[in-house]
């Protein structure tokens, strides 16, 4: 499955909330191989914003921007990667590698070059196996106007050419934008 140049805004959780897997979980990518997310925005969730488990092996999370919700989650799954992202001002975690509850058995995690700010609990936390969690950053990412659900970088923005250029997704964002930059692609949607 892939989830692509999406805007997801406002999900309500389901009644009652213990309702599995997840109340509110924006973009759940699981069960399978190579599911993918990438150039969404996701915000204003209050249950997750952009979650894999269930065995789901090889899932790609790239270039999304999360936030004001629930962040980006890793329960049962093996070879994940979460590269290039934005998750900012989140309840949780902005990445939280090893989800908890009874899906908490995630096997090479790779987090890469992400930009977390603002997270309730805190920027990456990690309780999976063999995760690999390198080139992450912190700090405001400098949205032009995010209580106007306007998710593009300010100029001076730390998320400006600092992530990694991918070839397994198109070079564009979700304005349809080339990211080709001489430095890095931008991280988040844009």
């Amino acid at each position: 499955m892939t989830v692509r140049n999406s805007h997801i805004y406002n999900i309500i959780p389901v009644n009652p909330p213990s309702l599995w897997p997840a109340p509110g979980v924006s973009i759940l990518l699981s069960v399978g191989d190579s599911n993918q997310a990438y150039n969404n925005v996701v915000h204003d969730t209050p249950g997750g914003g952009i979650a894999t488990g269930l065995g789901a092996t090889n899932t790609k999370i790239y270039n999304n921007t999360v936030y004001n919700g629930g962040g980006i989650g890793v329960g049962a799954a093996s070879g994940v990667q979460i590269i290039n992202n934005i998750a900012a001002n989140n309840a949780g975690y902005g990445i939280n590698v090893g989800a908890g509850g009874n899906d908490a058995a995630s096997v090479n995690t790779a987090v890469q070059c992400n930009l977390t700010n603002g997270n309730g609990l805190g920027g990456i936390q990690n309780t999976g196996s063999n995760t690999l969690i390198s080139n992450n950053l912190t700090g405001n990412p400098l949205f032009v106007d995010a209580p106007n659900w306007n998710f593009r970088l300010q100029t001076g923005s730390p998320a400006i050419g600092t992530g990694v250029p991918l070839t397994n997704i198109p070079p564009y964002n979700m304005d349809g934008t080339s990211r080709t930059q001489a430095l890095g692609w931008d991280m988040g949607a844009y």
